[in-house]
């Protein structure tokens, strides 16, 4: 009997200094940084603010979030760098920079790959875009905490209404310095101009450019309306943009705190995502308002003939297929 309670005692002695640890674990102070490159009435920086809130008040404040907003820190590759190499950043919302260490991520820029924005998101919360989040956390150290659904990006014009694809047949249109926006516009039947956004608002007031493309609340925000006055929902991508973590800081806080994190990424997502939908039909009504006619050409040619691009992306190609096949 005495060798029994021995045993159970120095058992129990045992299991309260693991409960002591793991409390002490909890209650220890720890700061992160998350830095990213946009402006405070930016529906991303309205929910790093709310990922903050969350994740300080469920952690009663022992972890706190330290943002740096409109690239303070630097642009957005600057910023993963800081994460992956420098350790000195933790957090931060990017996509496209990940192509330079994850060349996958250029399926996004696809043109028409993503039907419409349910498909989108069959993707990213399916096997297939799992795989993707997963292959980026391997070659980068990068966990995606949550993705956030963009709008759909549209066409907007100087002078041409554009009311089906032979109205775009030959337009100077700028595009992003992506090789997927180049071949697939360019198989559309645009003359597609790479530029930095800085020089478009006077190429477009000039006439060196004919069009631009980006969603209705870019439009509205940058004021292009009032070099461009005709726009059509040519709905021609469907992309997000990822919530990033170094996977190494993750995997160093409590269990408890990681699943502060997640909570607070799930419900992030959710506010920004009802944040997008407000903001994208207010930017149609406050753009019509302004003068800027709107129209909706059939979509089925211009989706026809931006798939003639993919062959020109053979390391995309299983990428493609997979997410074309989701229905």
């Amino acid at each position: 009997m005495f060798g029994r309670q021995n045993r159970l005692t120095v058992l129990f002695s045992a299991l309260a200094l693991v409960l002591a640890s793991n409390s002490a674990q909890a209650q220890k102070k720890e700061t992160l940084a998350f830095a990213h490159g946009f402006a405070p009435a930016q529906s991303w920086a309205k929910a790093a603010v709310k990922f903050k809130e969350i994740v300080e008040k469920e952690t009663n404040g022992n972890l706190t979030i330290k943002l740096f907003d409109s690239g303070i820190l630097g642009e957005q590759r600057q910023l993963i760098e800081q994460i992956i190499d420098a350790g000195t950043n933790d957090l931060t919302i990017s996509l496209e920079p990940l192509s330079a260490w994850v060349p996958d991520i250029n399926v996004y820029q696809m043109l028409y790959l993503f039907r419409d924005m349910n498909h989108l998101i069959k993707f990213e919360e399916g096997a297939v875009g799992k795989d993707l989040k997963e292959i980026t956390k391997k070659k980068t150290g990068l966990r995606v905490l949550t993705y956030f659904p963009r709008p759909a990006r549209e066409l907007s014009t100087t002078k041409t209404v554009v009311n089906s694809i032979n109205d775009v047949k030959g337009l100077k249109l700028r595009v992003t310095p992506s090789k997927a926006a180049i071949a697939g516009w360019t198989a559309i039947g645009a003359k597609t101009v790479p530029m930095n956004w800085g020089e478009v608002f006077t190429a477009l007031r000039q006439g060196v450019l004919d069009a631009q493309e980006n969603p209705f609340d870019h439009m509205l925000a940058r004021k292009t309306y009032e070099v461009t006055k005709y726009a059509a929902r040519t709905d021609h991508v469907f992309a997000s943009v990822y919530v990033l973590m170094s996977e190494k800081k993750y995997k160093s806080l409590p269990e408890e705190w990681q699943r502060v994190i997640d909570k607070a990424a799930v419900e992030v997502h959710d506010y920004e995502r009802a944040i997008v939908i407000k903001e994208d039909a207010e930017a149609v009504a406050k753009l019509e308002g302004l003068g800027m006619k709107i129209t909706s050409p059939d979509l089925e040619p211009f989706r026809a003939a931006a798939k003639q691009s993919y062959d020109d992306f053979p390391d995309l190609k299983p990428w493609i297929e997979k997410i074309q096949a989701i229905k």
